[in-house]
């Protein structure tokens, strides 16, 4: 039953099953409102008799981030959870060089996989560990990030990508896809000890998001993803001993 919406993939969607069968339909989606999950799950190997799956949704109303210093802990927790509490999780917490956007939904009960949301609607990191050098992050609404975003990606010295952070706007309205627009948002630290460098970057798309350009100054690829200066607050430290420092901005 989908309640309204339509596959985003219908290729592998299949109405009938066998008693072998474990599967779980493709995601769906519909207008103003963002898929959660299906009722039931999924189906489990052994199951029998005819079987109605729901898809569940929610309205569309964003995603809410964790503030930045408890984003900040998530994100050391997940590699250091993965690695244990090692010499290796001190290398590869120095070692991610980018927080990339995905279009595929990850496995949610994998170990390195984490929601840093604060409402229904998730929104997903993951941690790369066939070359422990990338996050992924997967969310079907626009991220509303709030009003503390300090210290959000602190300490991960060798990260330099940011570009699906701060330059992705959607097509036709116009909104940046991370939203940090909340008056006085506080982006101290936000980068602080870092490798940014936004003027490196090769633009793309994810869905019905399209990368801004980075030429000219940096300053002004931040004031647009902030809708203007008056909209946050101690942006001076925002890349706080990194190798972008903001007085050359």
């Amino acid at each position: 039953n989908l309640d309204g919406g339509v596959f985003i993939n219908s290729e592998s969607y299949k109405s009938n099953y066998t008693v072998e069968d474990t599967y779980t339909p493709p995601e769906v989606q519909k207008s103003e409102y963002v898929f959660l999950n299906w009722e039931p799950k999924k189906i489990n190997e052994g199951t029998t008799g005819e079987l109605t799956l729901t898809a569940q949704w929610t309205p569309d109303i964003g995603a809410q981030l964790m503030e930045g210093p408890d984003l900040n802990k998530a994100l050391k927790d997940l590699i250091i959870s993965v690695n244990g509490k090692t010499e290796s999780a001190l290398t590869d917490l120095r070692s991610i060089r980018a927080v990339q956007p995905s279009s595929t939904k990850p496995n949610i009960d994998n170990e390195y996989v984490i929601n840093v949301s604060t409402n229904e609607i998730p929104i997903y990191v993951e941690y790369n560990i066939s070359d422990r050098t990338n996050m992924y992050w997967y969310c079907r609404s626009q991220i509303i990030c709030p009003s503390n975003m300090s210290g959000a990606f602190e300490g991960l010295t060798s990260l330099k990508d940011i570009y699906s952070l701060i330059c992705l706007r959607h097509k036709k309205t116009g909104k940046y896809k991370f939203d940090v627009s909340k008056p006085n948002t506080d982006i101290s630290n936000m980068f602080k000890n870092t490798s940014v460098d936004i003027n490196d970057y090769t633009s793309y798309t994810d869905g019905d998001y399209i990368g801004v350009g980075t030429s000219g100054r940096v300053g002004q690829v931040i004031s647009g993803w902030c809708n203007g200066w008056e909209n946050i607050s101690n942006y001076e430290n925002m890349f706080k001993d990194s190798q972008l420092e903001w007085s050359i901005i």
